[in-house]
């Protein structure tokens, strides 16, 4: 509910207002499982409010600090999925333009919801873009010189909160706001594996990209951080657990599904049951009950008849030349 104090604020209807009416207008508007709903809101001068789904772990805040920071696995969790949820938003024609720890909530483990979409500046609707906007640690450049925002000013903010997931540390300190603007315009942050020595030097490498000092010099687009992210996480150390961003890349290159949108591959990330089958096992037998829906998303797999082989299944391919015969078995690769 809006205070008292910011309703007599004298930038109420300037600024403030014009963000709490931002908020309200995407009521119902951005559906993905890792974007917190809007579910109502209400403004007048007097009063208002935003009813928001109910995010019960809490923000990224508590894991920012040296003594708390989660592994880099998890972390790396995170930012795939954090990366969805504005590349999504941003296809509806949304910049945030005010990311930050507090603003990532937390559903449980590495599952996040982005929130607060206040100072959000719809690219499709007529609003004055606001310069002051944001918090300052998180701002890109380009919104401290006033320049007009797109997806790669969220994505600097991004790679300043994944810089303090990573490390514990912002990349940019000072003791002034004019101090603190000049880092970020003309500083480069220091290397986070002196931070955090156990971190990837690929890790490294994708939080420098992301803070680059022009668009430019960031990635080009959210998709081709999101496939840079997959990638780290395939070479983490980290073998036996299946994570979410392999299972979402995986499930995105099946024909099968390629009508599905992004919300609904993510449904189907967390309604699968996954796991990885030992060589030689066998995965379906003819003649066995059964009521599951396969979906081979790394390997091979052979299909056989008395022992003989009747075809190779490889991810991503369908092949029915097996379904008309009988008593075979389907192996893995």
């Amino acid at each position: 509910m809006l205070d008292p104090q910011v309703l007599s604020s004298p930038d109420f209807e300037r600024t403030l207002a014009a963000q709490f009416l931002n908020e309200a207008s995407l009521a119902g508007k951005l559906c993905h499982p890792h974007i917190a709903a809007i579910l109502e809101a209400s403004v007048n001068r007097d009063s208002g409010y935003i009813a928001i789904e109910y995010v019960p772990g809490g923000n990224l805040s508590q894991y920012v600090a040296p003594a708390k920071l989660l592994p880099p696995q998890q972390a790396i969790q995170i930012a795939f999925k954090a990366c969805g949820a504005l590349d999504y938003a941003f296809k509806q024609g949304i910049v945030h333009r005010d990311i930050k720890p507090a603003h990532i909530m937390v559903v449980s483990g590495t599952n996040i919801k982005v929130a607060d979409f206040g100072a959000a500046y719809l690219k499709a609707g007529r609003e004055t873009q606001i310069a002051e906007i944001g918090s300052p640690y998180y701002m890109s450049p380009e919104q401290i010189t006033g320049d007009e925002l797109g997806e790669h000013s969220d994505m600097f903010s991004l790679g300043v909160v994944l810089f303090e997931l990573f490390t514990g540390c912002r990349p940019f300190v000072a003791d002034t706001l004019k101090e603190l603007f000049a880092k970020i315009l003309n500083h480069e942050p220091a290397p986070p594996r002196t931070l955090r020595p156990e971190l990837s030097p690929d890790i490294e490498h994708m939080l420098l990209r992301m803070l680059g000092k022009s668009p430019s010099g960031r990635y080009p687009s959210w998709a081709d951080l999101a496939l840079d992210i997959a990638r780290i996480g395939r070479l983490s150390v980290y073998e036996q657990e299946i994570s979410d961003c392999d299972r979402f890349t995986w499930l995105k290159k099946v024909p099968l599904l390629q009508r599905l949108d992004d919300a609904e591959l993510w449904q189907l990330v967390h309604a699968g049951r996954w796991t990885r089958i030992p060589s030689q096992q066998a995965i379906v037998r003819e003649g066995e009950a059964a009521s599951t829906l396969f979906f081979l998303a790394s390997g091979q797999a052979k299909v056989t008849r008395h022992g003989k082989l009747l075809s190779v299944l490889s991810a991503g391919v369908a092949d029915d030349n097996y379904l008309d015969r009988s008593t075979t078995t389907i192996l893995s690769g």
